[in-house]
C-alpha cells in the first residue's frame, strides 16, 4: 500500500489543500513496508513545492506529488546510492545467488536519460557467473540463467548440446542462444548442403534433419538397429504380422522368433504426438498380448523415452543382455550412427559395387528393398550415386531369364 494521510490538511471549500496553512502539520503515511510521520515545514507557492522533513532529513516536493503519494524516493526506495552491498547472498525458493559486482548504466527514455543500478551476480544452482541484473528485479525474480532467459557459458545451446554445432550457418549462434530458445536460425546439412531455417528448441529436442537427405528415422529406432547389425544379427524392422495386419512391430529377430520394441516419451507421459496417453498404453498392451497369443517367444521393450546415449545404453543392456552378448557393443560408435543420416553410408555402399542388389544393401542395413531404392533415388537426384531404377529393372529381368535357361538346360 502506497498512502499518504492528508485527511486532516485544511482545505476550501472546494476541497483544494491550503498548503501555506498546512504548516507545521504532521500527516502519517505507509509505502510498501514502510510506515512513518512526514512534518510539513513551509510551501513556496511560487514553485508549488512542499518542505518536508523526515527521518531528520528534509526533503522538498511538488506539492501534487505529496498528494498523490509520490514519497518513494524520500523514504529511501528510490537512491542514488547502492542498497545491495557486494557479498549478499539471495536464497529462497527461487534462487541461490551472491552478488559480485554492481554498477550504474544509463537508461534512455524518450525525453529524459534515467540513470539504474545494475548488480553482477553468481549462481550456486546452476554455477554460471557474469549475470547481470537490475535493482528492481534482484528480489522478485529468479536466476535467468537456470530460467533460460540469459545465456551463459554454462547454458548455451554449445555447451548443451555441441554435437550439433556443426549443422549452423553461422557456428557463432550456437554460443547465442539457449538450448530451450524460441528463435529461429539458419542451418546447413553437411551432407548435400541443403538450408534449413529452425527454432533452436526444436533442433535440441528433435536433433538435425535434412529436408533433403535425411532418412526420416528416429535416433532411438537407429540405435537399436545398429547394436543388431555390430552383433550382425539379421532382424526386420516395422515388422507386420499376418495375425496383426493393422501393426507394425519395431524388430523382429527371426531366428530366435523375437519381437523388440523400443518406446518413446509418447509411451509414458502425454506429449504433443499421443493426445491420448491411455489409448497409447491400451495398443501397447493389445500388441504384446496378441504376440504372445501367437506363438512370439520373446516380447521386450525398451524404455527409450529420453533420447541420450546412457539413458539409451542402460536400459538396452537392462533389456537386451540376458537374450543378446552386448560385452563387445561399441556403444559410442552407435551413438554417432545414430545421431547421423544413414543415406551417405548407403550410397557409398552402392558406389563402391560390391553388392550389387538393393535386396542386398537392405539386408546389411536392416532395411527394405524399397527403402534403399528411396534413398538411392534421392543420392542420385543429389549427384551423390548413379542410380537407374529402368536399368535395375531389366538388370532383374536378365538375371531371372538366365536362371530359368540354366535350370532348363
Amino acid at each position: 500500500m502506497r498512502k499518504v494521510n492528508t485527511d486532516n490538511l485544511p482545505k476550501d471549500n472546494k476541497g483544494r489543500f491550503k498548503w501555506k496553512e498546512s504548516v507545521g502539520y504532521i500527516v502519517d503515511f505507509e509505502y510498501d513496508e514502510i510506515i512513518g510521520k512526514i512534518e510539513i515545514l513551509s510551501y513556496d507557492s511560487d514553485r508549488e513545492k512542499l518542505s518536508v522533513i523526515y527521518d531528520d532529513v528534509v526533503h522538498e516536493i511538488i506539492s501534487t506529488d505529496f498528494k498523490n503519494s509520490k514519497i518513494g524516493k524520500m523514504v529511501g526506495k528510490y537512491t542514488s546510492n547502492f542498497k545491495i552491498e557486494i557479498g549478499t547472498i539471495f536464497k529462497d525458493d527461487k534462487k541461490d545467488i551472491i552478488i559480485t559486482n554492481r554498477e550504474v548504466r544509463d537508461r534512455v527514455r524518450e525525453k529524459c536519460i534515467e540513470k539504474e543500478k545494475w548488480y553482477e551476480y553468481s549462481c550456486n544452482v546452476c554455477q554460471s557467473s557474469g549475470i547481470w541484473a537490475r535493482e528492481t528485479d534482484m528480489s522478485r525474480y529468479g536466476c535467468s540463467a537456470c530460467s533460460g532467459q540469459q545465456v551463459t557459458d554454462k547454458n548455451s545451446f554449445a555447451t548443451i548440446k555441441p554435437e550439433l554445432i556443426k549443422y549452423f550457418k553461422n557456428p557463432q549462434e550456437a554460443h547465442q542462444v539457449t538450448s530451450r530458445s524460441m528463435k529461429y536460425v539458419d542451418l546447413i546439412c553437411d551432407k548435400c548442403d541443403s538450408e534449413k531455417n529452425i527454432m533452436v528448441d526444436t533442433l535440441y529436442s528433435q536433433g538435425f534433419k535434412c529436408p533433403i537427405c535425411s532418412d526420416g528415422l528416429p535416433i532411438t529406432e537407429k540405435f537399436l538397429n545398429g547394436i543388431f547389425m555390430e552383433l550382425n544379427i539379421p532382424i526386420t524392422t516395422q515388422k507386420v504380422f499376418d495375425w496383426a495386419t493393422d501393426k507394425k512391430y519395431d524388430v523382429y529377430v527371426e531366428r530366435m522368433n523375437t519381437i523388440v520394441e523400443i518406446h518413446g516419451e509418447q509411451h509414458y507421459t502425454k506429449t504433443f504426438c499421443n493426445k491420448d496417453l491411455k489409448e497409447e498404453q491400451e495398443n501397447d498392451l493389445l500388441k504384446y498380448n496378441l504376440a504372445m497369443g501367437n506363438g512370439i517367444r520373446n516380447y521386450i521393450v525398451i524404455d527409450a523415452r529420453y533420447s541420450k546415449l546412457d539413458w539409451l545404453k542402460e536400459n538396452c543392456i537392462k533389456e537386451l543382455s540376458t537374450h543378446f552378448n552386448l560385452y563387445n557393443i561399441d556403444w559410442n560408435k552407435i551413438w554417432e550412427n545414430s545421431n547421423d543420416t544413414i543415406l551417405p553410408l548407403i550410397w557409398d555402399e552402392w558406389n563402391r559395387g560390391e553388392l550389387t542388389s538393393t535386396k542386398s544393401i537392405g539386408e546389411k542395413f536392416n532395411l527394405s528393398s524399397s527403402t534403399i531404392v528411396k534413398y538411392l533415388k534421392i543420392g542420385t537426384e543429389l549427384g551423390k550415386c548413379d542410380y537407374d531404377p529402368n536399368e535395375q529393372r531389366l538388370k532383374g529381368l536378365r538375371c531371372g531369364w538366365e536362371r530359368k535357361t540354366n535350370i532348363k538346360e
